[in-house]
């Protein structure tokens, strides 16, 4: 299949040259047609078509699937909410959830990660590969991840058993705290 273009000078030459343009002769035009080979099974789009209502897809249905990709690769398998109390504790796959999407994730690889509502991870406790599995607030306020369960090792600990932390807040904007009373004894940092 070939098409031409016809150039505005082409269009421009052939009107000026018509009959009804006698008194302004056009001495020459300059015509460029340009020739072009198109693949067989190219079709022309027909613009008389209409778009299937299928192919249609609202705002909302286009939001709805980007959040559950989102979702989908999210690391955190379950939330235990927002925050835990003393003795409380999460395990491999579970995380503490932000109202506004932020996570601290006990990852499977042993890792205790803090990631950002858009999974960029912001903080961590390198304890990747070491076999940890647990994290957990303790009785006198300490953080501790550990191999094995909470009878295991001690792979990392914020080492706040002095000031006696009682509540651990995931929070909206994306710091991870340690309160007693409601002073913050210990955080991550970790804005987002």
């Amino acid at each position: 299949m070939k098409f031409t273009i016809v150039t505005l000078a082409t269009l421009l030459a052939s009107t000026l040259a018509s009959p009804v343009n006698d008194k302004f002769p056009v001495a020459s035009a300059v015509e460029t047609n340009y020739e072009q080979e198109l693949p067989e099974n190219f079709t022309k789009p027909d613009a008389n078509t209409p778009t299937t209502p299928s192919d249609v897809k609202s705002v909302e249905e286009i939001n709805n699937k980007a959040s559950s990709l989102r979702a989908a690769a999210h690391p955190c398998g379950t939330s235990v909410g927002s925050n835990f109390k003393n003795g409380n504790y999460i395990s491999s796959g579970q995380c503490l959830y932000s109202q506004n999407g932020h996570s601290a994730v006990m990852q499977p690889d042993g890792n205790f990660v803090i990631y950002c509502s858009n999974l960029v991870a912001k903080w961590a406790t390198g304890t990747q590969s070491v076999g940890a599995d647990t994290f957990i607030l303790q009785g006198d306020g300490n953080l501790v991840v550990y191999a094995g369960g909470y009878n295991g090792l001690a792979r990392w600990a914020s080492n706040t058993y002095s000031n006696g932390g009682d509540i651990l807040f995931m929070q909206n904007d994306g710091n991870l705290v340690l309160y007693n009373g409601g002073r913050a004894v210990w955080a991550s940092n970790t804005y987002c």
